[in-house]
């Protein structure tokens, strides 16, 4: 931690005139950081604690349980430094928050895939041997033709997502592919149980 002081006093202290692109820079920085922090089990003090805990209780995110607190805080300072200064402050810690909520979500963020192929065994196994992901083959019936069509359904992380589509590429350019993104996961392979406990 210390050499990491050591090493941003070689940058020159960032000066900004205008008080909104200073707002927005801050809040970049603390928030990023913040979710940095965060996601490696830290905690920077203060209300990002009780905020932690409730999250772990309620679900509500950390950014926007500590923009409600914080912004109580503000209240009196509404009457020593001004409408004005009052209202930065309420800007940079909304923005703040939304910027460390967007990166947490980005640590926990798989896409679920659902593909319809002809050659679904191929698919299935290309995601357990080359992805080395698990999937689950659910079985339909297409509407219009009365046929059944296996969908495989899997979670993946972005960048495999990437792999897939390359391989129904030149595999199966046929196959239908739906992809949506999983904010969340527990089980296996993704987020422990424990972390709601």
């Amino acid at each position: 931690f210390s050499s990491s002081l050591e090493l941003f006093r070689m940058f020159p202290p960032l000066s900004l005139s205008d008080k909104l692109l200073a707002v927005l820079t801050a809040a970049a920085i603390n928030g990023i950081s913040g979710a940095l922090v965060f996601n490696a089990g830290g905690s920077m003090g203060g209300t990002d604690i009780l905020a932690a805990i409730v999250r772990r209780k309620t679900g509500m995110e950390i950014g926007k349980f500590t923009f409600w607190i914080n912004s109580f805080v503000l209240v009196p300072a509404l009457f020593i430094v001004g409408i004005e200064n009052t209202l930065y402050a309420v800007a940079m810690l909304f923005a703040s928050s939304t910027f460390l909520d967007g990166a947490l979500r980005s640590f926990d963020r798989c896409v679920q895939v659902f593909i319809i192929s002809d050659k679904h065994p191929d698919v299935r196994r290309f995601i357990l041997e080359e992805l080395h992901r698990g999937a689950s083959v659910i079985h339909s019936e297409g509407a219009y033709t009365g046929k059944e069509r296996p969908i495989v359904m899997s979670l993946l992380l972005p960048r495999q997502v990437a792999d897939l589509k390359l391989f129904l590429a030149e595999q199966d350019p046929n196959a239908f592919l739906i992809q949506t993104d999983a904010t969340e996961v527990f089980g296996k392979g993704f987020k422990h149980w424990k972390a709601t406990a």
